[in-house]
């Protein structure tokens, strides 16, 4: 099958369950081409126009899709391990349950994106636009997202022991029930943000700020200096234990020890 469509014209094409690894779509016009179930592994997409296109189950690891204008695109199960996505648009896209683990999507532009149930572990989300994105239980542990916008996004129930979320902004977020032990928030705005019921245990707050945040039965021992704005926060029911990095390294070594003596009795 023919796998070069550099800056063709596929408006509406048909690729469906299609053999195309490797192939190249550079600059090709693919609004609401439907690629359900093709093999795109290793295939080429950059600066191609796929507003509206369809991608459900298809294969891409590996993917090229740098500047790529995927606005309102359907991708959900999608499998786009170790993808290469910087300034992509994927503004009002659909990738429920699909698989990011390792993609790169640094710049990218995300605004109101379901990513409900998405594996991202890994991935690099800096200086991304987020803006009212859906992560409802999407797993990004130990991923990169410094310096992105998540400003209103859903982050309920998110796994992201590790991540690094620093200088970032996430004014009004919802990480209700997260999981973000050891992730780092160092200099970002968490004002409003909700963050009930959160595991914050061993998260950094260095420079943070957290005016008015909700903090309602979360737990934890978190790090904070006296830079952290923790003016206004409500933290009903919960059970955090806000340290300065020297207090915080002094009680970790004092349970260590006292975790040694249990050990040898």
């Amino acid at each position: 099958m023919e796998k070069n469509f550099a800056g063709r014209d596929l408006r509406g094409a048909y690729f469906a369950c299609a053999n195309l690894d490797n192939a190249d779509f550079t600059k090709a016009d693919l609004r609401g081409a439907d690629f359900s179930g093709a093999a795109l592994r290793g295939a080429t997409f950059d600066g191609a126009n796929c507003e509206g296109a369809i991608f459900t189950a298809a294969v891409m690891n590996g993917a090229i899709l740098e500047g790529a204008n995927l606005s309102g695109a359907i991708m959900r199960l999608a499998h786009l391990q170790g993808t290469y996505m910087p300034n992509a648009i994927l503004d009002g896209a659909d990738l429920i349950e699909a698989s990011l683990n390792g993609a790169n999507l640094e710049f990218a532009s995300m605004v109101k994106t379901n990513l409900t149930f998405t594996k991202l572990h890994g991935a690099r989300l800096a200086r991304a636009v987020m803006v009212g994105a859906v992560l409802d239980a999407v797993i990004l542990d130990g991923t990169f997202i410094e310096a992105a916008d998540l400003t209103n996004a859903i982050l309920t129930r998110l796994y992201a022991r590790g991540a690094d979320f620093s200088y970032s902004r996430l004014v009004g977020a919802d990480l209700s029930g997260a999981t973000l032990e050891r992730a780092s928030f160092i200099h970002s705005d968490l004002a409003v943000a909700k963050l009930v019921g959160a595991d914050l245990d061993a998260s950094d707050f260095r420079n943070a700020r957290l005016i008015f945040a909700i903090l309602d039965g979360a737990k934890g021992k978190v790090r904070v200096n006296s830079e952290t704005k923790l003016f206004g926060i409500s933290t009903e029911g919960a059970d955090i234990a806000f340290l300065t990095p020297d207090e915080f390294e002094s009680k970790s070594e004092s349970e260590s020890d006292s975790d040694g003596e249990d050990y040898d009795e």
